[in-house]
């Protein structure tokens, strides 16, 4: 799928990568994430996360605080500590405290569904099924359509 003025941040296992459909790829060995204030940054998480990975996250994260819509994609993740759950909560206050909106969770992992619903965090936070759901949700966006009775 090809989201035009997207920029997309994958993070797991192997070295991050990060894409720009809007704009072209400036280095292939230095990356950057470019964003306007339309863009809205996909980061794409896989793996498990837990305290070791801790400072892994909060390192990928804290760059995107102020990123307009950031879409956080959980996918992928096959396990998520309290610690890191706390990195959410944290990246949380410091969106608010820039007065940014709070960032959208991609969650199709009943396990780790469960887990925000159970601890609240599905209120505090927006929580979807797909990317395509997240971007309906962007800030911004139109209203659909309705039909008319």
């Amino acid at each position: 799928m090809v989201l035009l003025g997207v920029t997309f941040v994958s993070v797991g296992h192997m070295q991050p990568r990060a894409y720009n459909f809007s704009r072209p790829i400036r280095s292939l060995v230095r990356w950057s994430v470019e964003e306007s204030m339309e863009d809205p940054v996909i980061i794409s998480l896989h793996g498990e996360y837990d305290v070791e990975r801790l400072a892994d996250l909060r390192a990928e994260l804290e760059p995107h605080y102020r990123a307009p819509y950031l879409v956080l994609d959980l996918t992928e993740v096959a396990y998520c500590d309290s610690a890191c759950l706390c990195e959410f909560i944290r990246m949380r206050k410091a969106r608010s405290a820039a007065g940014m909106r709070p960032a959208c969770f991609v969650i199709r992992n009943d396990r780790l569904g469960r887990l925000f619903h159970f601890l609240g965090l599905d209120e505090i936070f927006t929580v979807v099924e797909s990317l395509d759901d997240a971007m309906g949700r962007r800030p911004g966006r139109p209203a659909p359509l309705t039909k008319a009775s």
